[in-house]
């Protein structure tokens, strides 16, 4: 965790260094409601998340994304919570029309997710890290609130699955 944390600083004091200069900081604040899918069995968490961005060139942004634990669920009679869900993504915004925008996610993360309560069934602490994306669809309050909701992969590989659709907001300075 503290490396995934350190790179991404380096990575935004990069992208804060170059001589283009971060036009726009955003701030956001979602609700994160994935499906963590077990070769189609499934357990169904929910997170808050909150993130931080800057747009390094025009409308493409470099954000960090971590949310917290809400509920948890069972899977096979097995308590299963995301610990922590980190994300690093680059955030590829559209123009605005009418309001509605439109925003592709393309980076990666890591998911900590925790099994317990059942340990003649299973009980583990199992890191899930990988290629992640998403898709959001904003509706622009003013030109620094932007209404959003999405839906997020934050993992794929090997018959486990974690994605699912997140709402919030987002704060542009």
């Amino acid at each position: 965790m503290k490396r995934f944390i350190l790179a991404s600083a380096s990575l935004i004091a990069s992208c804060i260094a170059l001589p283009l200069h971060a036009q726009t900081i955003t701030v956001g604040a979602q609700y994160f409601a994935p499906k963590l899918d077990f070769d189609g069995h499934d357990a169904s968490p929910k997170l808050y998340g909150v993130s931080l961005g800057i747009e390094t060139i025009e409308r493409l942004y470099f954000e960090l994304h971590t949310t917290v634990n809400d509920k948890s669920d069972q899977l096979f009679g097995v308590d299963t919570e995301v610990r922590d869900s980190n994300a690093a993504y680059f955030r590829f915004a559209s123009e605005q029309y009418d309001g509605v925008s439109l925003d592709i996610l393309l980076g990666y993360a890591r998911n900590t997710v925790t099994f317990s309560g059942r340990p003649e069934v299973y009980e583990s602490k199992e890191e899930f890290n990988g290629f992640a994306w998403g898709l959001n669809l904003n509706y622009h309050l003013s030109d620094y609130i932007l209404l959003t909701g999405g839906y997020q992969s934050r993992y794929s590989k090997d018959d486990i699955k974690l994605a699912g659709l997140s709402a919030g907001f987002i704060v542009q300075f």
